[in-house]
């Protein structure tokens, strides 16, 4: 009898909630709830009404049949649910929202979605700083290499192989010098959506992942204004109304370390810290010419500077960047036409000497990629929409590098990048079989050319998706290449990080990916999702043994291209147990390349693949004016190459010694599993008609010391024989910082 009034308990679940669908119905344009919102059946029964809260409660024996959502002041839309959702509706008098939606919801149906606001609480910031690619940290299969990181490593690869496109404009740098901060303001951004293995069609020139990033359209219902102060930049940026169809957005931030630096240095009479600084400056005008067409401009720039002469080292870098995109959406009788064009323009400079040696390298690289395309959308009948697409891309640039030493000849190295043409055919479908089952899949077609070599690649791409009330099964296929190759210099993105393009010479870099995904509901607060997937890479770049980085041709002599086999696995459980947003996620990998002209074509193991990978994040929101953030990361080492022992040689002409490293295999050796923690706090104080935020933040709150890299030092002792000592090197400590925001 002891049992009996959980078993009553349990039937209870089972009967009224577990056998109930719920459903959230949401304005689309401003995202706030919908009441008096009217379920109606195909036979025109009434069904039930969504509350204050914009909740309707569905009897689950019903969701086999399209169901019909109607309201006085928006469009009816047919539905056809089969677990709990969240559904928008289109206000009948603003028809221009039609393309907004339902021309993006194709693409990103099996994308990772995030508005402004999620994506800047999903991880503390790092010194107050906003960086949306560190932010995605956090998800499975999304490597952390190391604190500084810049860039986006997924499953395994580098982060040349996944691709940015800001407003469909490509990306070829979207962060500051050592991943300190995007380089665009949050409040830009309007809506993110992220890619992993599986992407549409429209999509190319990018291998592993993509990472859209869509500015913020609205036009907001009055104008506003934001101030910031932080440890690291400041920031101002406004939102200003011109009338209810048009609206100007202006930004500017300015980092100030170089204030911080050289006044640390000139009290200390010694130049101990680099002077370095970073700012962004953008403009975001939207027009709605009427109620079927809008127009979007765009324009943003950054610029990074450091200098340092450490060590009588002296370092001078610049990198200086500017997008410019436009979008134009038009609604007709036919479907939803997205008009786009726009460059992504890239400067880098680096300058080294030595005064001691009278050493100098110099290396100046441009990138410029040239962008127009247009995009289709349209819904065939209730269960079949397709989406077309043409772009052509043109892309500009050089890698020039010049070195000189006393010892020998002045060497010199360029690569002119001046004709280079991508035309790209795309189509992609979606097609609902059954209430259970649905495919999508397409084909990009891409002509390459540059100079007299050509080149066609034909990328097919298939998705099967079965789904049931608490379940949903993936089942992907993604072919893709890849024309920018990269060879990294060191683990963050600097000017002398060489790239080119495929030729007659370096084939494209191709990619097949294979993943199956499995995601249940195990409680209306609890969601589980795994997956497994694999990748097989073809024309994988890398040095030769022995091969000089910066001043030779990108020849047979230097670089080879190989295979490599990337498996691995990711669990991640969401959870919302007592008002408390919880993410956890596990990944596995296992990346090997192997090329017949490396170590007798024996594998060896990639340098962005940390085994093991566990994140925890946590996101509270404690009263009405104080929410915490919370991450933590943990990964085993990152690989790198170091010697396996070392020759003491005398040359004849001199009296020292000179330590000559000797290399046998490459990413022999793994670094100290890395782990951190990272906190924020936020406290909103309201003033008056306005908002002043405080937000303290933690980077690395334990303290541990993170290695990236490990130096090898001679030791010499007296009577005994000199030592080779390596040591570890960590670079970001305990950091907290500080920012205050005014919201006008």
């Amino acid at each position: 009898m002891r049992f009996f009034p959980i078993t009553i308990l349990f039937l209870f679940y089972v009967h009224f909630i577990a056998g109930q669908t719920k459903v959230i119905i949401k304005d689309k344009k401003n995202l706030q709830p919908i009441q008096h919102v009217t379920a109606i059946s195909y036979s025109q029964k009434l069904i039930g009404e969504s509350d204050p809260n914009g909740i309707l409660i569905l009897d689950s024996s019903i969701l086999r049949d399209t169901l019909f959502l109607t309201h006085w002041d928006y469009k009816t839309l047919p539905i056809l649910l089969s677990s709990d959702s969240t559904v928008y509706l289109i206000s009948k008098t603003d028809t221009l929202e039609v393309v907004a939606i339902e021309g993006k919801a194709i693409e990103e149906q099996k994308a990772i979605q995030f508005t402004r606001n999620e994506i800047v609480n999903l991880s503390p910031s790092f010194l107050s700083s906003f960086n949306l690619e560190r932010n995605l940290q956090v998800l499975p299969g999304v490597t952390v290499t190391n604190d500084t990181q810049s860039g986006l490593y997924v499953r395994g690869s580098h982060r040349g192989e996944s691709r940015v496109l800001f407003n469909n404009i490509p990306q070829y740098s979207s962060n500051h010098l050592f991943g300190l901060a995007s380089n665009y303001q949050e409040d830009l951004l309007g809506k993110i959506a992220f890619h992993k293995g599986y992407f549409p069609s429209s999509m190319y020139n990018g291998i592993m992942s993509f990472l859209t990033v869509d500015v913020d359209d609205q036009i907001p219902e009055k104008t506003s204004l934001k101030l910031g102060l932080g440890t690291l930049s400041s920031e101002i940026y406004s939102k200003v109304r011109i009338n209810e169809s048009t609206k100007i957005d202006v930004g500017y931030r300015r980092a100030y370390l170089d204030w911080i630096g050289g006044y640390y240095n000139d009290i200390q009479n010694e130049d101990l810290i680099p002077i370095y600084t970073f700012d962004d400056f953008s403009v975001n005008a939207v027009k709605k010419l009427n109620k079927n067409d809008k127009l979007n401009l765009t324009y943003i720039s950054s610029y990074d500077n450091i200098k340092s002469t450490l060590n009588k080292n002296l370092i001078n870098s610049e990198w200086f960047a500017q997008t410019v995109a436009m979008n134009y959406l038009k609604l007709t009788k036919f479907g939803v036409f997205e008009f786009y064009a726009g460059l992504n323009a890239n400067q880098f400079s680096f300058q080294h000497s030595h005064e001691a040696d009278n050493d100098k390298t110099s290396a100046d690289n441009d990138l410029n990629s040239y962008i127009a395309g247009t995009k289709f959308f349209r819904d065939i009948n209730e269960n079949l929409k397709i989406e077309s697409a043409i772009e052509y891309q043109q892309v500009r640039g050089k890698v020039k590098n010049y070195w000189e030493l006393p010892s020998s000849k002045k060497r010199e190295f360029e690569n002119d990048i001046s004709s280079v043409h991508q035309h790209n055919f795309s189509t992609h479908f979606y097609y609902q079989i059954s209430s259970l089952l649905n495919v999508d899949g397409g084909v990009n077609l891409n002509y390459y050319t540059r100079d007299q070599f050509q080149d066609l690649q034909l990328a097919p791409r298939l998705s099967f998706n079965f789904t049931t009330e608490n379940h949903l099964i993936n089942l992907s296929y993604t072919k893709s290449f890849q024309n920018i190759h990269y060879l990294p210099y060191i683990g963050f993105d600097m000017p002398i990080d060489m790239w080119d393009w495929t030729n007659e010479n370096i084939a494209p870099l191709s990619s097949d990916n294979l993943q199956l995904d499995y995601s249940v509901t195990l409680l209306p607060e609890v969601k589980l999702t795994a997956g497994i997937f694999y990748t097989y890479k073809k024309n994988v770049i890398d040095y030769k043994d022995g091969a000089e980085y910066l001043y030779n041709d990108w020849d047979n002599e230097q670089i080879t291209q190989g295979i490599e086999h990337i498996k691995g696995g990711e669990i991640e459980l969401n959870s919302s147990f007592f008002n408390l947003p919880l993410r956890a996620s596990y990944t596995y990998l296992d990346a090997e390349r192997s090329n017949p002209e490396l170590y007798n074509g024996a594998p060896y193991q990639n340098a962005y693949s940390p085994k093991h990978q566990f994140t925890f994040a946590v996101n509270k929101k404690l009263t009405q004016r104080l929410s915490f953030n919370c991450n933590w990361y943990y990964s085993t080492g990152q690989r790198i190459t170091i010697p396996t022992s070392f020759i003491l040689s005398t040359p004849s002409n001199q009296t020292g010694t000179t330590v000559i490293p000797v290399y046998q295999e490459r990413n022999n050796f793994e670094l100290p599993a890395s782990h951190r923690m990272d906190v924020s706090a936020n406290y909103l104080i309201p003033v008056r008609s306005n908002q002043l935020h405080l937000t303290l933040s933690i980077f690395n709150v334990y303290n541990n010391k993170n290695a990236y890299f490990v130096s090898f030092e001679k030791v010499t002792r007296e009577n005994e024989p000199s030592l080779i000592q390596g040591r570890k090197k960590a670079l970001i400590p305990f950091l907290p910082s500080f920012k205050i925001t005014y919201q006008l």
